[in-house]
């Protein structure tokens, strides 16, 4: 629990929720299937969960962006904190990327 602590603490809130809602994410990737549902709690993983997929991809890679840029100019325990934070995020976003992928295959598959 201490060690959740602590990287809420070196994380921040809002990257808190990034990581939290990534993680909603990849755990909504094994129920997309073949058929895609316009209406109850089955759009969730066919509809909502695939067209976010790719705004959290994009928002990912941002903040690891800025988060080079406001290193810039920090002391260095500072910057290993930045540090942190990108390794992290990158790991986060390999591991979305690898479980989407194939349920983005299986979601746009037409034959």
């Amino acid at each position: 629990m201490k060690a959740l602590l602590l990287i809420a603490r070196l994380l921040g809130a809002l990257r808190v929720m990034l990581v939290v809602s990534v993680f909603i994410l990849i755990a909504l990737a094994p129920l997309v299937g073949s058929d895609v549902f316009y209406s109850g709690w089955k759009m969730a993983p066919t509809l909502i969960a695939p067209a976010l997929v790719p705004i959290f991809f994009f928002v990912i890679l941002f903040d690891v962006l800025m988060c080079f840029v406001c290193r810039i100019d920090k002391p260095a325990i500072e910057r290993q904190r930045f540090d942190s934070i990108v390794r992290i995020e990158l790991v986060l976003l390999v591991l979305m990327v690898a479980i989407w992928v194939p349920a983005f295959y299986r979601l746009l598959d037409t034959v």
